[in-house]
């Protein structure tokens, strides 16, 4: 019974540290995205 505490505690500690080194960067929007890649390429194409 006791092994099921140790296995999630190590998985949260896991969980926390994965979170340290890579942290969440919000996404932008498909938009933004799409306007500044058209906005680039009218200049190389031209």
């Amino acid at each position: 019974m006791a092994g099921i505490f140790l296995f999630m505690a190590i998985f949260y500690l896991l969980i926390i540290w994965l979170d340290k080194l890579f942290p969440f960067e919000e996404a932008k929007p498909v938009e933004q995205i799409v306007a500044v890649s058209s906005d680039e390429d009218d200049e190389e194409y031209e």
